[in-house]
């Protein structure tokens, strides 16, 4: 709907970054099967949450996906339930401005890892108007793609909330936390910069703009 992207191929290579990413932490034993919570933030349609999922049937115990808007999370909810038959995962979907709802919810089920994935907008405005096509300035939601002039205060703030939350509630440790996020090259460079006393940063793949 008005709320939602459509998803691209760039989402394709994220979903499958992931299950390589699970495929080898299996074969290493350092992750267990059915211990494991997905956290989809920023979800808009769902199609990263839902096929991360679907591609990794028996690796997770829980998924919680959330949206800024009610109507990108009732998006999600119908996905959800339209394309994901005969699975016992315990799913939530949380109204949340990013990482809020960690200090609300709860988890259903004890868990071992969590991983993370996100599309916040992270298109600078100049990019977005230089590059985008005449069709996504029509017909898609401009607020999912920009934000700043970087491009990265959504992400800069989800990265402080996961530092000034109140995760040890959860159990929640940063490194139990693995996160898969989309953006430029450069714009990593900027988040290593500003995060990198904190946090490990790696490229698994790269996107230009023509």
């Amino acid at each position: 709907n008005e709320a939602t992207l459509i998803p691209r191929p760039e989402t394709e290579y994220m979903i499958n970054s992931v299950t390589e990413y699970i495929s080898l932490k299996l074969k290493a034993w350092s992750l267990k099967l059915g211990q494991n919570v997905l956290l989809d933030i920023w979800t808009g349609c769902g199609v990263l949450g839902i096929s991360v999922l679907l591609q990794n049937p028996g690796f997770f115990q829980e998924a919680i996906f959330t949206d800024y808007y009610a109507n990108a999370l009732a998006v999600a909810k119908e996905n959800y339930v339209s394309l994901v038959k005969n699975f016992s995962w315990k799913v939530q979907f949380i109204e949340s401005d990013l990482l809020d709802f960690l200090n609300n919810s709860t988890l259903y089920t004890q868990h071992s890892e969590f991983i993370l994935v996100a599309n916040l907008p992270y298109i600078p405005e100049w990019t977005f108007d230089e590059n985008a096509a005449d069709n996504v300035k029509k017909w898609e939601p401009k607020p999912a793609f920009v934000w700043g002039d970087d491009g990265l205060i959504y992400y800069r703030k989800m990265f402080e909330q996961l530092f000034s939350l109140r995760l040890k509630a959860w159990g929640l440790r940063l490194d139990h936390l693995m996160m898969f996020l989309e953006m430029m090259t450069w714009q990593v460079d900027i988040l290593r910069a500003e995060f990198g006393d904190r946090m490990e940063f790696e490229e698994v793949k790269t996107f230009h703009f023509n």
